[in-house]
């Protein structure tokens, strides 16, 4: 466990000291400064904090607070990227998520992580959460890969050995394939903004792969709702999960839901807001008798869960609801295709609720551009990836309808035949 402290740059000194979080990462010294500089005679040094009732004490505490906060948030947030900490990577996530890069716009034509960082700045105000999130990964990645990269450098072979190191690293197909999208996409950005126009990003083609994916059935679901759950943060992990299988919702939309405002009761309608950035696009989602029966439930407060824990919990739900069954789907990994086996329960995941709302609504013989104005996806092909059918329920599906069905014209006479006896 990685742990850190404050300290003074001088511990002995007449005039203030710049207080800097300490910490050792892989053996190596990190150092980072608070900005506050506080007097040797003021400091408590083996607590690491200042002397209670100086001047500015709330000030200076604060600050500290908030510095061990970003630092171990950080820590947090590469470990669950599946990253290994280091100096480098500790420091400039700390630079980016307390603001301390130059902006672009104070500095013109920029170097590559100059504006790979200011992108990354711009998400976080603009775009949601999760999705910010991805380019701070692509970022790192890249940078953990070759920190001395330039706009020059972005060509195929760099795409190539950008590919091979990952693959080493034993990522999947699509992860790596997201990573290159987003380099791809800052790339784009900066010279569409005429920033540079000396990298060869076109070059970084997406890698991807259709993985088999479980989804949850119409009667499933049920079964699900219906489950009795003793433990309270798994019943309310259950409710969003089965309000998410009746709208559609992303998870950040699910988990930040509001029903005093984002239902037209006298419509019966859910606006749902898109967290693809700031154009206040919404979509429109019926409301299901038992996201009514949830909403009341809870007097319309829903319950508030982080994304970790929610796709913790649903798990657990999941094998307590008897869906143990084998799951199996291949999957290209380190660059070799690989079969997995899991339970089902294993597989299921926040989005498995997306996706069965949309493979719901086409068993149900609905529009296509009906079902994707309420999932908010603009492109087919993408929102065809959310769709699970398999063979067998697609032929039934195609053969209900009505033009596979004969006519009343063409009916068959099914009159029995008689034997006429002399």
């Amino acid at each position: 466990m990685i742990s850190c402290a404050f300290v003074l740059e001088k511990s002995v000194s007449d005039k203030p000291e710049m207080i800097f979080l300490y910490s050792r990462i892989k053996g190596k010294r990190f150092r980072f400064s608070t900005k506050k500089k506080i007097l040797p005679r003021d400091w408590v040094a083996s607590e690491g904090r200042p002397k209670e009732g100086i001047p500015l004490e709330r000030s200076i505490t604060k600050a500290l607070i908030t510095h061990k906060k970003y630092f171990y948030g950080v820590l947090e947030e590469i470990e669950y990227n599946r990253g290994e900490p280091t100096v480098e990577s500790v420091k400039y996530l700390m630079n980016v998520r307390m603001s301390r890069k130059q902006s672009i716009e104070t500095i013109g034509t920029s170097s590559l992580w100059d504006y790979f960082e200011h992108f990354a700045k711009k998400m976080h105000k603009t775009h949601a959460y999760n999705t910010a999130r991805g380019f701070d990964t692509a970022i790192l990645r890249l940078k953990k890969f070759n920190p001395f990269l330039e706009w020059s450098d972005i060509n195929k072979k760099t795409y190539l050995a950008y590919i091979e190191h990952l693959e080493e690293k034993g990522f999947s197909r699509n992860y790596i394939g997201s990573l290159i999208t987003r380099v791809r996409i800052m790339c784009n950005k900066a010279w569409n903004e005429e920033v540079q126009k000396g990298s060869d990003h076109k070059t970084w083609k997406r890698m991807e792969e259709v993985i088999e994916t479980t989804y949850f059935t119409e009667e499933e679901i049920e079964k699900i709702y219906d489950l009795k759950i003793e433990k309270e943060g798994h019943e309310h992990a259950r409710d969003l999960f089965v309000l998410a299988c009746w709208t559609g919702m992303r998870s950040i939309n699910t988990l930040n839901f509001d029903p005093t405002t984002d239902i037209l009761r006298d419509l019966r309608i859910i606006k749902v807001f898109s967290d693809k950035g700031v154009s206040g696009q919404s979509s429109k989602i019926p409301l299901h008798w038992t996201t009514e029966d949830i909403l009341e439930k809870y007097n319309n407060v829903l319950p508030k869960l982080s994304y970790q824990t929610m796709n913790e919990y649903i798990k657990d739900v999941a094998r307590e609801a008897g869906f143990t069954e084998m799951f199996k789907y291949q999957k290209t990994v380190g660059g070799k295709k690989t079969v997995i086996s899991k339970p089902r329960w294993e597989t299921v995941s926040t989005h498995t609720a997306r996706r069965s709302f949309a493979t719901n609504l086409m068993k149900q013989e609905i529009p296509i551009p009906a079902i994707m104005y309420c999932t908010g996806h603009k492109r087919v092909d993408t929102f065809m990836k959310y769709i699970k059918m398999n063979g067998e329920e697609s032929a039934i599906m195609i053969g209900n309808h009505k033009s596979f069905q004969r006519p009343a014209s063409r009916a068959k006479n099914t009159a029995p035949d008689i034997d006429y006896c002399i």
